[in-house]
């Protein structure tokens, strides 16, 4: 097969190419380039969809961060209120105490071993007879007045050593005891 030269284009060409030929290859040419242009469609409307996806992502994440600063500045809030409820109990739990330490002003407390006749732990036991008992054998007061109430401290003891002691809290009107004391 010869060729034919053109010198402005600087393209060969065969001699013998028919007019059918060129047809053929322009025809295989456009199916090239058609095929082309539906790959080109089909990757713009993929990049298309990616960009829509990338829209509503970016939206998505503005969204969560609009809440994220949301749920901090609800945190601060939250964390005020926390700090000023720890004060109030804080004052609270002080003023109980001072109720307590108030309301316990009066009391007393009798402590004694397990080697006194009256001091035997029992189940039920009455600890207002006790410390009466105690009272009367121990100290020689015999006329306490009405005690209005006694409670063992501690924990019940299965098995008492004779160094053990027995301790007892008592309230009752000791103003009026201490004024009989005096008489």
């Amino acid at each position: 097969m010869s060729t034919t030269g053109d010198t402005a284009t600087g393209s060969k060409l065969p001699k013998d190419v028919t007019l059918a030929d060129l047809w053929n290859l322009t025809s295989s040419i456009k199916a090239d380039t058609e095929s082309l242009c539906q790959r080109l469609d089909s990757a713009e409307e993929r990049l298309d969809d990616i960009e829509n996806e990338k829209s509503i992502q970016d939206e998505a994440v503005k969204k969560l961060q609009k809440d994220v600063s949301t749920m901090k500045n609800n945190i601060r809030i939250v964390s005020g209120h926390l700090q000023r409820a720890e004060i109030r109990n804080e004052r609270l739990q002080n003023e109980l105490s001072d109720l307590k330490a108030h309301s316990m002003r009066s009391n007393l407390i009798f402590s004694f071993n397990t080697i006194s006749d009256f001091s035997k732990e029992s189940a039920g036991e009455d600890c207002i007879a006790v410390v009466q008992k105690f009272l009367a054998t121990v100290m020689g007061i015999t006329d306490v007045g009405s005690i209005t109430v006694a409670h063992r401290l501690g924990r019940k003891q299965a098995t008492c050593t004779p160094d053990h002691r027995h301790v007892y809290i008592v309230k009752r009107n000791w103003e009026n005891f201490i004024e009989y004391q005096k008489a």
